[in-house]
C-alpha cells in the first residue's frame, strides 16, 4: 500500500549500506518517522472534514410519535471522550509497533543496517494503518449520513417546538420536528448508525491481533514479546467492550449502531491486515534473529 512511498522506506533502502554511526543514523531515522507520521496524519484529517464538511451531508428523517421516548433520553456526557478514543486507536498501535520492532531489530548486528530497517519497517506498516483507518472512517461516516437514524438523545439535543407537532396519536409521523438547538449539534444527533466509536475500536483490536498472530514473524514471538502480546491484548479487549458498552449507556447509540459500527471496523482490517500480506513491511524484516 502507500506506506512504501514514505520517506523512512526510501531512505531506508538507501541508509542500508550506509557506514555512518548508529547513533546518527538514529537521528536521522526519528526525524524522516516524524515527518511520515505528521505528513500521514495531516492528509488525513484534510481528506475527512473536506468529505465531511462540504460533501456528505445527514438525511434529515422523521420520527413517530409512538417513538418519541426512546429519542427523549438525556444527553450524557462521553465516557471514551474523542482525544481519548483516537489516543488509543491510533497513538497505542504505533506505540506497540515501535516497541516491538524495536526488540526485533536491537537484536541484530549493526551490520545489516538495523536502525533504518526499523524505521522503514514501522512506518510502512503504520502508515497502512492510516490510510485503513481512514478509510473505514470515511466509510463510517457515508453510512451515518445514507442511513441518518436518531440518536437517543436527539429530542434532547433537538429542543423541538412542541407546540408545532401534532402527535394525537402515536402513529403520526413528524417530518420537522423545529429543532431549537445548535444546527451542529442535531446534525451529528442524526448520524447514530453505525457508531464511529465502535469502528475505529475493533479496527484497532483487530489490527493489533492480526500484528501479533500474522504479520510479525513467529521466530520473533518469543521471551519479551510473548508477554508483551499478551499483556497488550487483553489490556485492549477490555478496553474495547468498555468502549463499546459505554456507548449504549451513555445514550448515544443503539445496541445495534455499535454492531453495524463494530462489523465496519473488522471488516477494514480483514481486507487489509488479515487477508493480504504486507510484502513491503516483510522487505525490510530480517527473519533470522539473534534469540533473546
Amino acid at each position: 500500500m502507500l506506506g512504501k512511498y514514505s520517506l523512512s522506506s526510501r531512505f531506508g533502502r538507501d541508509w542500508l549500506t550506509a557506514r555512518d554511526d548508529e547513533r546518527l543514523l538514529l537521528v536521522r531515522s526519528a526525524i524522516v518517522m516524524g515527518i511520515d507520521i505528521c505528513v500521514s496524519l495531516l492528509a488525513s484529517y484534510l481528506v475527512y472534514k473536506t468529505i465531511t464538511t462540504f460533501l456528505i451531508f445527514p438525511v434529515e428523517r422523521g420520527f413517530y410519535c409512538r417513538d418519541i421516548q426512546d429519542l427523549s433520553s438525556p444527553l450524557l456526557p462521553n465516557s471514551v471522550s474523542q482525544t481519548h478514543l483516537l489516543c488509543a486507536t491510533l497513538l497505542f498501535p504505533f506505540m506497540v509497533v515501535l516497541f516491538c520492532e524495536g526488540v526485533i531489530f536491537m537484536r541484530l548486528s549493526p551490520s545489516t543496517g538495523r536502525i533504518p530497517r526499523f524505521s522503514a519497517a514501522v512506518i510502512t506498516l503504520y502508515i497502512d494503518y492510516i490510510v485503513c483507518f481512514l478509510l473505514a472512517v470515511i466509510v463510517n461516516q457515508l453510512c451515518k449520513c445514507a442511513i441518518g437514524r436518531l440518536r437517543p438523545n436527539f429530542l434532547s439535543v433537538c429542543n423541538p417546538r412542541w407546540e408545532r407537532i401534532d402527535c394525537s396519536t402515536g402513529d403520526m409521523w413528524v417530518a420537522d420536528a423545529f429543532c431549537k438547538g445548535s444546527s451542529k449539534a442535531v446534525k451529528k444527533a442524526r448520524t447514530s448508525c453505525p457508531s464511529g466509536h465502535a469502528t475505529v475500536s475493533v479496527l484497532a483490536m483487530c489490527f493489533l491481533i492480526a500484528y501479533f498472530y500474522r504479520i510479525l514473524p513467529r521466530s520473533s514471538l518469543s521471551g519479551l514479546l510473548s508477554w508483551i502480546r499478551y499483556c497488550v491484548l487483553v489490556l485492549f479487549y477490555l478496553w474495547n467492550g468498555y468502549c463499546l458498552v459505554t456507548r449504549i449507556t451513555d445514550l448515544w447509540h443503539f445496541p445495534s449502531d455499535v454492531v453495524w459500527g463494530a462489523l465496519i471496523g473488522f471488516s477494514a482490517a480483514y481486507i487489509f491486515f488479515m487477508r493480504r500480506v504486507n510484502v513491503d513491511y516483510k522487505k525490510f524484516h530480517v527473519v533470522k534473529v539473534h534469540s533473546s
